[in-house]
């Protein structure tokens, strides 16, 4: 009942009710936070749902989000890592997960995560947008640059 009223008041009710054993109260109330703006209020939620059960490659991907719009990067990378590594094949993960390593300064690493995602994801602009950018940012673009740009065009 909670879950279709949106009412995060309930959901919090059922994680006490089950003596703090329903991970789907906190992963409901979490998305519930990450959708209404309270990103704090999601990540806390979200932390112990995945310490239930890590396994909800979801939770991760909800808290990266949220852990980027606080400018966590960190935890972030810490985030997207985990449903990389449960879900290998989520373009959209390892998308994602090099965004945050060009925050970091870390565009060897960005660099790798982009080629993952684009093993999943071939035809995906905004991959090849974020290659572009990379090979751009650094010191030497190199031949590799060119080539993307003409499959971006």
């Amino acid at each position: 009942k909670a879950e279709l009223l949106q009412d995060p008041n309930l959901m919090q009710e059922a994680w006490r009710k089950s003596g703090e054993t329903f991970g789907k109260a906190l992963r409901v109330a979490g998305y519930y936070w990450f959708r209404n703006g309270d990103y704090e209020q999601c990540i806390s939620n979200l932390n112990k749902a995945a310490a239930l059960n890590a396994l909800y490659e979801r939770v991760w991907f909800v808290k990266g989000c949220a852990e980027i719009r606080i400018g966590n990067f960190v935890a972030a990378r810490d985030s997207f890592l985990r449903v990389t590594m449960i879900s290998p094949d989520d373009a959209e993960s390892w998308n994602n997960l090099a965004t945050v390593y060009i925050k970091l300064d870390k565009l060897t690493e960005a660099t790798y995560a982009l080629k993952q995602a684009l093993r999943e994801k071939y035809d995906s602009w905004r991959i090849w947008y974020n290659m572009l950018h990379i090979l751009l940012l650094s010191d030497s673009p190199g031949p590799d640059a060119i080539q993307d740009a003409r499959r971006m065009i």
